[in-house]
């Protein structure tokens, strides 16, 4: 056997270890960015802590005073720092075929910094990993098929940072209220006595977050106009975001949404119920 033969005979599995190297490191890294936001925001300083009084909403529309009179108890401590743990599914298709796979996953969330959201499905064959991140000025979504495959590579771009901001507002409403009072920037209008828009401020502009009410101040849908791609012509464009919580939890004397079905194109034919997720632990911090 000649040396060109020899040659040949080892490029394949020569180019198949450096593939397989280049995605392992690629994962290790993908790790290693999430642990080290996650671990910044452990560490953060503690802002000033106030506690809840009525009045800093009474000048408020009422039907945002009846929001934040479920929402938050008098004397609580306004924390709006949150780590949370939550199981559910997540869909892959669409209304005809929706492809749901079971996940568990883990959650921070800080404003005026974003969120970083790491999930694992359940079991065989969906063996899937990743991470979807907003922080700071970046944002990513890198999900991992067996930790091997890479499924889903996206970011660092201003449309992915834009969508990723979408979400981070609607979870704001859900399981960070105290974020939404007018002591942080937050504007607030009636649409009618049981619905009340909250807009928030960032650095891609302003944002109206709706917030639906019962007779009791429970949020019982949130709506938001995202930036999105998930459309048949797959481009970019504000089109309505949202779902509904189906029970709330009290957590230090703030009411969380504990289980939320969440989706594109809340409100209208097309509404696809992507997301569903039930809290199994949230704590402040």
């Amino acid at each position: 056997m000649s040396f060109k033969l020899i040659y040949i005979w080892f490029l394949p599995p020569l180019v198949l270890v450096l593939a397989a190297g280049t995605l392992y490191a690629l994962n290790v890294a993908d790790k290693w960015q999430l642990q080290r936001i996650n671990s910044s925001a452990q560490v953060m300083a503690t802002p000033t802590v106030e506690q809840y009084d009525p009045q800093m909403v009474a000048d408020l529309p009422k039907a945002a005073q009846r929001y934040f009179a479920f929402s938050i108890q008098p004397g609580t401590k306004l924390q709006t720092r949150v780590r949370l743990q939550m199981q559910g599914e997540l869909g892959l298709g669409d209304n005809d075929t929706p492809n749901y796979f079971a996940f568990t996953a883990r959650q921070i969330i800080v404003p005026e910094k974003g969120f970083t959201w790491a999930l694992r499905s359940k079991g065989f064959p969906m063996v899937i990993g990743g991470s979807d991140v907003m922080w700071g000025d970046q944002s990513w979504t890198r999900f991992w098929l067996y930790g091997l495959v890479p499924v889903a590579r996206e970011g660092g771009t201003k449309d992915h940072f834009r969508a990723a901001e979408g979400r981070y507002l609607i979870e704001l409403a859900a399981w960070s209220p105290a974020a939404l009072l007018p002591q942080y920037g937050v504007e607030w209008e009636e649409i009618d006595t049981n619905k009340a828009r909250a807009w928030v401020t960032t650095s891609t502009g302003r944002h109206g977050i709706e917030i639906s009410i019962d007779e009791r101040g429970a949020p019982t849908a949130y709506k938001i106009e995202r930036w999105s791609n998930a459309n048949p012509a797959g481009q970019f464009q504000y089109q309505p975001f949202g779902g509904t919580p189906e029970r709330f939890v009290d957590i230090d004397g703030m009411q969380i949404a504990q289980k939320v079905i969440v989706g594109n194109h809340f409100g209208t034919p097309d509404y696809f119920p992507f997301f569903k997720a039930e809290l199994t632990k949230i704590e402040f911090f």
